[in-house]
C-alpha cells in the first residue's frame, strides 16, 4: 500500500508538470495496485520514480487514432476514442504499464552493460543473441504488459469471469497465453521483475536453466512471432504459419516437461528430451513416489485405557506365560 508520503510526492511531482487531476488519479491508483501485487517482486519506489519522470503531458483520447499508445519520446499516453468505460480503463492500464517498464537502464544486460540514450520499453527491441539472427520482443513484452493487466482485472473485480473475457477480447491473445505457460515454467516473479527491469539476459538463462538446454527464448519467440505477425504482412503464407504454431506448440509442450523434471531434480540427457520419453519419466517418478508413501506410512494404535509403564508391561507379559 502506499504512504501518505508517497502519494503527496506523485501528485507534487505531476502537479509541476502541469499534468491534471484525473491524470494524477489513474497513476495513483495504478502505483496503489502494483504495490499491494508486486511489492515483493518489484520496490515500489522504482515504480514511482519511473511514472514521474516517464509522463509529461496529461492522457488524453484522440479521434484519428486507431489504437492506444505511449510514446517513449514525447512522454505521453494516447487513447483511442473508440475505447471506453471498463474497456477505457483496462487500456489505460496498459499503457501506464509500458510507461512504468521504459527505462534508459532497460537491455543494457545485452548491451555490454551499456544504458541506452533514449527510453526502451520492457523487453520491446529486436536483438541479434540468437547467432546473429534478429529476433523482435514486441510481441513478448505486450504479452506479459496484457498478463498484468489481467492481474489488475482480477484485483478490481475479483471475478474470474471478467478475467477470461477480458483474456478472449484481447488482441493480444496468441502472447497472453505464451507468457502464461512462461510463467508456469519460471514463475510470475521472474516474468514481472525481469520485464520491469528489461532483464533479457537473465529470462533467458533462467530458461535455460529449466529446460536443461533443449531450447532457448529466441527459438520460442521466433515460432511465436512467425505464428502471429505473419498474418498481417504482405508476405502471410499459411504452410509456415501452420507449422510456426506446430512448432511453438511442441516446444512449449516439451519445455513444461522438462521443467518437470528439473523441479523435481532429474537431470535428462539428450536422448531423453522427447515427449514420448519424458512422460514415461515423469509417470515412473509419480509411481515411485506413491510406493515410497505407502511404505511410509505408519498407522495410529490406539490403546484403550492408561498406558502400562515399562515394569507393569513385563509383569504383565509374564503372568500370561504361566
Amino acid at each position: 500500500m502506499l504512504t501518505e508520503e508517497q502519494k503527496e510526492y506523485i501528485i507534487k511531482e505531476l502537479d509541476k508538470k502541469g499534468i491534471g487531476v484525473q491524470t494524477q488519479d489513474y497513476v495513483l491508483h495504478y502505483c496503489e495496485v502494483n504495490a499491494k501485487l508486486y511489492a515483493h517482486v518489484i520496490p515500489i519506489q522504482d515504480i514511482i520514480k519511473r511514472v514521474v519522470v516517464n509522463l509529461d503531458k496529461d492522457i488524453k483520447h484522440y479521434k484519428k487514432l486507431t489504437y492506444s499508445r505511449y510514446n517513449t519520446e514525447d512522454k505521453d499516453i494516447k487513447i483511442a476514442l473508440l475505447t471506453r468505460g471498463k474497456i477505457k480503463k483496462n487500456t489505460i492500464f496498459h499503457e501506464l504499464d509500458h510507461m512504468a517498464t521504459s527505462s534508459k537502464d532497460n537491455l543494457k544486460q545485452a548491451n555490454n552493460g551499456k544504458s541506452y540514450s533514449h527510453l526502451e520499453c520492457g523487453l520491446d527491441m529486436r536483438m541479434n543473441l540468437n547467432n546473429g539472427e534478429f529476433t523482435s520482443f514486441t510481441g513478448l513484452n505486450e504479452g506479459i504488459t496484457e498478463y498484468k493487466v489481467m492481474k489488475y482485472v482480477l484485483y478490481e473485480n475479483a471475478r474470474k469471469h471478467d478475467v477470461k473475457k477480458y483474456k478472449s477480447d484481447s488482441c493480444y491473445l496468441p502472447y497472453i497465453n505464451v507468457v502464461s505457460q512462461l510463467v508456469d515454467m519460471l514463475g510470475e516473479d521472474t516474468i514481472v521483475r525481469d520485464q520491469f527491469y528489461g532483464d533479457i539476459v537473465d529470462l533467458c538463462e533462467k530458461l535455460d536453466e529449466k529446460v536443461q538446454g533443449k531450447y532457448n527464448l529466441f527459438e520460442i519467440v521466433n515460432d511465436m512471432n512467425k505464428s502471429v505477425f505473419l498474418k498481417k504482412s504482405n508476405f502471410f503464407h499459411p504452410i509456415r504459419t501452420i507449422k510456426a504454431k506446430k512448432n511453438l506448440k511442441q516446444k512449449l509442450e516439451i519445455s513444461k516437461k522438462i521443467t518437470q523434471c528439473t523441479n523435481l531434480g532429474i537431470t535428462l540427457s539428450k536422448e531423453e528430451m522427447n515427449v514420448k520419453d519424458l512422460n514415461d519419466i515423469l509417470a515412473s517418478n509419480r509411481k515411485r513416489t506413491k510406493e515410497y508413501q505407502k511404505f511410509d506410512f505408519i498407522p495410529k494404535v490406539i490403546l484403550k485405557g492408561s498406558p502400562l509403564v515399562p515394569k507393569e508391561a513385563y509383569k504383565g507379559t509374564k503372568s500370561l506365560e504361566r
